[in-house]
């Protein structure tokens, strides 16, 4: 079962045009258009940033006026798992949102200034680190400056706390990397909202990233069994037996595929 006619190139559009893809899936048009007036606004004043302020430090003392104080955006403390805290709209609307979400949205804006960020594959949190300001290492929630100790800190309560932080915890991420962790973010949340065919067209966005992942396709038939889709949930848990024969989950899986037999419809 293939999707890819209805969904972007997830290898051509940026970060942010894959937000708003995303976004689209479970809001409504007119959220949508308020959204986008918004973003648009939020844009034009980045671009007065831009040609007012001359220095790298004067931009970025502009912006966080503007993103932190202004418009006042912050974490989504209450809800930060769930569909809407990815969701770019909501975010624009209410100015609540999460880490991966604030991260492309202020790389995007922080290119605009010229500021070259980038953005860090830290564990946990993504870090952004803007080239343009000396590599300062910031959190993108707040726009405050992450220490070598705050950073340590981290690690070690993602990681545990026998562990340091090591130059391999501050690479830089590549597209790839940002895009897929946050496609799983967000299917994930789907996926505890019971969004399942959002989840289902995420899992076809990642394997269009990541062709013939065996676990991605693992988790697609768990999405497929939930829609009552049991051809297609047998044909990926059959995939992924045959690739990972050894693997823990491949027993799991052949008990499910027993049960899924007497079940099997052709879905159009």
């Amino acid at each position: 079962m293939t999707l890819t006619n209805e969904l972007p190139d997830i290898h051509d559009i940026d970060l942010l045009e894959l937000v708003q893809f995303t976004s689209q899936l479970s809001d409504s048009e007119s959220v949508s258009e308020s959204a986008y007036f918004q973003l648009d606004e939020l844009i034009r004043q980045v671009r007065d940033i831009a040609r007012d302020e001359l220095s790298s430090e004067g931009r970025w003392r502009a912006f966080k006026e503007l993103f932190y104080k202004d418009w006042q955006f912050t974490i989504n403390e209450d809800d930060y798992f769930s569909v809407e805290s990815n969701n770019l709209f909501y975010f624009l609307e209410t100015r609540n949102g999460n880490n991966a979400l604030s991260s492309i949205l202020v790389f995007h804006l922080l290119n605009l200034l010229e500021l070259q960020p980038k953005i860090i594959d830290f564990p946990g949190p993504f870090v952004l680190q803007v080239d343009g300001i000396g590599g300062t290492k910031i959190d993108p929630l707040s726009g405050k400056e992450m220490s070598h100790r705050l950073l340590e800190g981290l690690v070690r309560g993602h990681l545990g706390d026998h562990m340091r932080l090591t130059d391999e915890h501050l690479e830089i991420a590549t597209l790839k990397d940002i895009k897929k962790r946050f496609l799983v973010s967000l299917k994930q949340a789907c996926l505890l909202d019971e969004e399942y065919d959002v989840a289902l067209l995420l899992s076809e966005l990642l394997l269009t990233l990541l062709p013939d992942d065996p676990n991605i396709i693992m988790e697609r038939g768990f999405i497929l069994q939930q829609l009552d889709y049991a051809t297609g949930a047998m044909e990926d848990f059959s995939y992924f037996i045959e690739q990972c024969p050894e693997h823990p989950n491949s027993d799991v899986l052949k008990v499910h595929i027993d049960k899924l037999k007497d079940q099997a419809v052709v879905r159009h």
